[in-house]
Order: C-alpha cells, then structure tokens, then sequence
C-alpha cells in the first residue's frame, strides 16, 4: 500500500528548513505553508509538532492512532512501514504515516545528528467545516463509537465519573509503556520529550491560553491545590484572620476541606455565595456581599463551574467580570467543563483554573492540569518547590521557572500525560462546540425522557443545563438503581450528599442518580436507560 511521499526543497528558499523543532506557529511561512498544502491540499489541518524524531531502539515497532506528516529537516534515516520495503529519507523528504500503521526508524548518518518534525495531522474541526448551505457539521456518530473500543462492551453514561477513552489514547498510552519496558524510563521519557512539550501546546489552545500559563498534574485536586495553598501563603497578600473566601452552594466537598482548614489555620472566614431562583450561583447577591459593610475584605473567590450533582452550569464568566471589576483572585474549578463545552479562559475571566483528564476530556486517569494567568506568575510562588519548578543559584538561593510549570513537581507519569495530549487533540478535532451539542442534546432528550416516568423526579437545577442528568425513583435508593443497572450493562453512579454538603441538604437531599452521557452514546443508548428505570 502505497503512502503520500515527495520532497520539500524544491523551490524553497535557501536555509528555510528550520535547524530544530518549532511550534507550528513559528515555523517559517514557506514551511507551514507547504505542509499544509502537502497534506491533501488543506483538507487537513497540523495539529502540533509532536518531536523531533528519534532513532527506534532495535527491534521496536511504532503504532501510533493518528496521521503523521514526517519532515527530515537534516541527517538521514531509513524509515520503514511493516510490510512494505525500508525506504530512505534524506533533507527535505516527507512522508505520510497512516493512523496505526506500524513503522520503525533507524539513522543512517551518525556524522550528522538526524533531526525531522513529527507533525501530527487531525481533520478540520466541525466547527470550520461547512456543509451544504454553510451549517455547521456534527458529530460522526459511527466514527466516534468506532474509535471507543468500551462501545462494543457496555452502555457508559458515567462520563462524569471517568469516561471511556478512544483508541487513540490507548495507543499513545500503551506505545509508550512498551518503549519505557523496552528501553527504560528516563530514556523512553528523553525519546517523547517533544511531544511531551506538544502537550502544553495542546491544552494552551483547549483553554485559549498561552503555553507559559499551562502546568501540568497528576489530578485536578493537585491542580486546584496547588492554586488554593499558593493564594492562602502569598507573601503580604495571604490570608489572615478576618478575610473571606466567597464559594458556591454546589461547591465540591474536595475544595471546601482545604477552605475549612485554612480557616482554621489562618482565620480566614468561608462564606457561601446564595443561589438565584434556578439554582445557580446569584452574581448580585455575589456583587453585595464583597462590599458587605464591617465584615474583611474579600480574598478569593472560589466556584465549581459545573457541579458534580447535577446539570447546572454556574455563570462563571459573570461572576469573572465582578471578580476582575473589584480585583479579586478567581479560582475555577473545570472539572467538569473540559472536554464537554469550550472553554475560553479570557472569556470567563478566571485567574486560575483547575482540570481533570479522566472525566469529559477522556484522557487517562491521573492527569490533570493547572491553568495560572500571565499576570500572576511575577507574584505567586507554588506552596511546595522542588528542583523542576526552582533552581539553585548559590548555597543559600534559588530562582523560580518563569512560567506556570513552576507549580509542577519532577516526578510524573509520561505514558499518561502522553494520553492527556492525544485526548486535548482528539476533542479539539471534533470540536468543542460540536461535542457540546451533541452531549447536551442527549441529555436534554434524556432529562425528558425520565420526566415522563411515573415516579421519577428529575434533580438538575440551573437556567443553563449541561450534560450531566440527575434524578431520584420513588421507593428505590440510588445506589440500587445503579447496582440494577450495571447489572444490565448500563453504566451510572451515585452522587450523595457528602460530595457537595451545602447544595444536597438545602434540597433535603441524600443521594442522586447521576447518569452522563457524551457525544459518543447515541439514541438508542439513551432509550434503553429510558426502558431500564421504567422498568424498576
């Protein structure tokens, strides 16, 4: 099987290979402009460099779950897909790797150091697609469960909880795991390190953020704590007795613990912002409290954006524009927003933002990361520095990394955070918005579904509903309706009130149903779950 080959000198000017690696935006217009033209002629869009490519230790097969556009910039190499004779590739050669076509490499000029772009290539966003009379393209339902091995096993509506990830995510993850077994880990973590960097780069443009502001974890709690414990100790700003943090009715019990404990350690005062009429987080009663006479100033304000509870969709950009208005630090827990709804971090107007990987964005679990604005990174120093984030300058001095990646720690798992890449560039090839209609039509249908039944009570609150559908059943308990249906190969979960205190007992509420579902269930997955609590 033939693949798309050719060489790119021809007719460019001299010394416009660039001598290393570059993010695609600052590649040389004639450069950018050629591979995007090579690749089908635009039909397809670079996604990031990955890496400068490497030598594959002897014996090792890649099998990647994208296109690849490779782009020998200088040096020489030998290049062979399985099945098909070894090739060779000098300056300005290029070649297109299908999506899961084992390949190998070797160098072929050890006098020179063989360096090339590993790009990888991913279809035009829906979203920059038209179709017929210029609408917006949506989902390919077919493709998106052929990508997602877990379809063909089970019904998964707990993509809250964790959903299931695509294939090319497993790919990323698994290649990776057999180089670090078939080479070692520090030098399997050397050979990725280009695409280690292309993972800032993707998750800067999922939140429209810059790279510099991007630091990487092993969870959103990390993520969030590393923001929270910064703000509480930044030196003449931190918070002491008297000061107040502002946080939602749905807050996560995971980030009320840290505010409970630095009131106790500091004295700071936590106070719970009221909810409006629908439910979400009132943004005047927000406006009255920070200038609430004989009571401290206001230190943080801190939200879920999306509750863990129910579809609500807090109006976290208006309650930036009051935060950046009266010059309060904003802390935004994503948790659930990302890979659901786009997110634009200028638009909500957030000084820091904490993610996961596991949940909406599909990406393995233990990962996550930390989004920390510009502006700050003069300021703020992690609670926790280690050599990755600092660097010794004298026996009695350091200096702190000048970007976000200051608040990472040395430690890390590649393989994953690998996976976590490869999912930012999967969801951004669909695009966010297109993956956002199509989860929260789902769940519309859902929620009207379940409305209909006898005795079911449907839980969401908010005058904006996302893709995470609540109810309860009279006369079962929720976590025997889950039990009933995991027995049917449904997948849900349970979300009981110790997760989100506040909200669940203002309701008089203990446990939930928590079904949610994501751009690749589809409708007959939905009418099943339908069928299943009908027939409770």
């Amino acid at each position: 099987m033939s693949v798309p080959a050719g060489n790119l000198l021809a007719g460019l000017p001299s010394g416009a290979l660039p001598a290393r690696s570059l993010p695609a935006r600052s590649l040389p217009d004639e450069i950018f402009t050629t591979l995007t033209e090579a690749a089908s002629s635009g039909t397809v869009r670079i996604e990031r460099i990955l890496s400068t490519g490497q030598a594959s230790p002897d014996g090792f097969w890649y099998d990647q779950g994208w296109d690849e556009f490779v782009l020998v910039v200088q040096g020489a190499a030998r290049l062979q897909l399985e099945g098909e004779a070894e090739r060779a590739l000098g300056p300005g050669d290029w070649l297109m790797i299908p999506a899961r076509r084992r390949h190998r490499v070797a160098w072929t000029d050890p006098a020179v150091p063989t360096v090339w772009l590993a790009v990888h290539i991913g279809e035009k966003q829906p979203s920059e697609t038209p179709g017929q009379g210029g609408e917006r393209m949506t989902i390919d339902i077919a493709r998106a469960r052929a990508d997602t091995p877990g379809t063909r096993h089970v019904v998964h509506f707990n993509n809250a909880g964790a959903a299931l990830p695509p294939q090319p995510v497993l790919d990323a993850v698994t290649a990776h795991l057999a180089l670090e077994a078939t080479i070692g880990g520090y030098e399997a973590a050397e050979h990725a390190n280009g695409r280690l960097e292309g993972v800032y780069d993707s998750v800067a443009r999922l939140l429209a953020c810059s790279r510099e502001e991007v630091a990487l974890a092993e969870n959103a709690t990390v993520a969030w704590g590393m923001a929270f414990n910064a703000l509480a100790a930044l030196p003449g700003e931190g918070f002491r007795p008297g000061d107040r943090i502002l946080t939602a009715r749905a807050e996560y019990a995971a980030n009320l613990i840290p505010f409970l404990q630095a009131s106790r350690r500091t004295g700071v005062v936590v106070e719970v912002i009221p909810s409006d009429e629908t439910g979400q987080t009132s943004v005047a009663a927000l406006e009255a409290m920070i200038g609430e006479p004989g009571k401290g100033p206001v230190k943080l304000i801190a939200i879920t954006h999306i509750p863990t509870n129910g579809g609500l969709v807090n109006p976290a950009a208006a309650i930036g524009r009051v935060a950046r208005r009266h010059g309060i630090p904003y802390l935004l827990d994503a948790c659930q927003t990302v890979g659901q709804m786009p997110v634009d971090v200028e638009e909500l107007g957030c000084d820091f933002l904490s993610a996961t990987g596991r949940k909406f964005l599909r990406a393995p679990r233990g990962t996550g990361f930390l989004y920390v604005r510009k502006d700050w990174l003069d300021r703020i120093e992690p609670y926790t520095l280690d050599h990755s984030g600092g660097a010794l300058v004298g026996p009695d001095r350091y200096t702190m990394r000048p970007d976000a990646r200051r608040f990472e720690l040395w430690e890390s798992n590649t393989a994953a955070r690998l996976g976590l890449g490869v999912a930012v560039d999967y969801a951004l090839s669909w695009g966010l918005e297109a993956i956002r209609d199509r989860a929260f039509a789902l769940a519309d249908r859902l929620r009207h579904g379940l409305g209909g039944l006898p005795g079911v009570t449907v839980r969401d609150l908010g005058a904006e509903r996302c893709a995470i559908v609540t109810f309860t059943v009279d006369g079962h308990e929720p976590r025997a309706i889950k039990a009933a249906l995991r027995g049917q190969g449904i997948n849900l979960s349970v979300s009981s009130a110790p997760s989100t205190p506040f909200d669940m007992d203002a309701r008089g509420l203990t446990e939930v149903v928590r079904a949610s579902p994501h751009y690749y269930n589809d409708e007959a997955e939905v009418e099943r779950l339908l069928a299943a609590v009908k027939a409770l």
